[in-house]
């Protein structure tokens, strides 16, 4: 998932796959059926935003296994 729309196009041009939405909100999750991963990768530039993936995924399946860039020790 990416909200950068062109970069979306491009690479799902070149048949990876990648789709437009906003990983805060659980009902993208579950769009792209985030309940069927084995595991969920969190790499967003923006601390905050990436806790608010990281609480909703948590929240909405608690046993997925959940990995999250940091950006520093705190």
């Amino acid at each position: 998932l990416d909200m950068n729309a062109e970069g979306v196009s491009r690479l799902h041009r070149a048949g990876l796959p990648v789709f437009l939405g906003d990983a805060r909100r659980p009902e993208v999750l579950d769009a792209v059926r985030s309940g069927r991963a084995s595991s969920l990768v969190v790499t967003l530039d923006d601390p905050q935003a990436a806790r608010q993936v990281l609480e909703a995924a948590h929240h909405r399946w608690p046993g997925l296994r959940i990995f999250v860039r940091a950006r520093d020790m705190d």
